[in-house]
């Protein structure tokens, strides 16, 4: 069962990279989902972990560069860069305690992730595209 469904009609955004992004963000982390739930071995998991999150990273840092790039407005910026720091960090802490044993993913965890990329590319995204166009 996906985490996640990816529906162009509710979370496209209308910018070709982002869009494409964001379905390939849904579709690992369904896989890291599911590798959980099958109890999949920790090294399988946390490699799977940290390739989702260096994804991610990469994805806010060409989005944000981009952002730059077309002159966005400065106040949409930072908003977005500081939704963006907050996730990274929260994310950086999961990881770091996952690899080094201290923490387990749990589905609050995982619903957590699934809450803000909805909220974030609807709320936030959404309002960036018209400068990226």
């Amino acid at each position: 069962m996906s985490l996640m469904n990816w529906d162009a009609e509710s979370y496209a955004v209308g910018v070709k990279f982002a869009d494409e992004d964001h379905e390939k963000l849904f579709n690992l982390l369904n896989q890291l989902h599911s590798l959980v739930l099958d109890h999949a071995n920790r090294d399988l998991i946390s490699q799977h972990l940290d390739l989702m999150l260096e994804f991610l990273y990469a994805h806010f840092a060409y989005e944000e560069s981009l952002m730059l790039d077309k002159n966005c407005a400065i106040d949409l910026y930072t908003a977005h860069k500081l939704e963006h720091a907050a996730l990274i960090e929260s994310c950086s802490n999961i990881q770091i305690q996952f690899n080094t044993s201290q923490l387990e993913l749990s589905e609050e965890m995982f619903q957590m992730l699934k809450k803000w990329l909805e909220r974030h590319i609807i709320m936030f995204d959404k309002d960036y595209a018209e400068f990226l166009m």
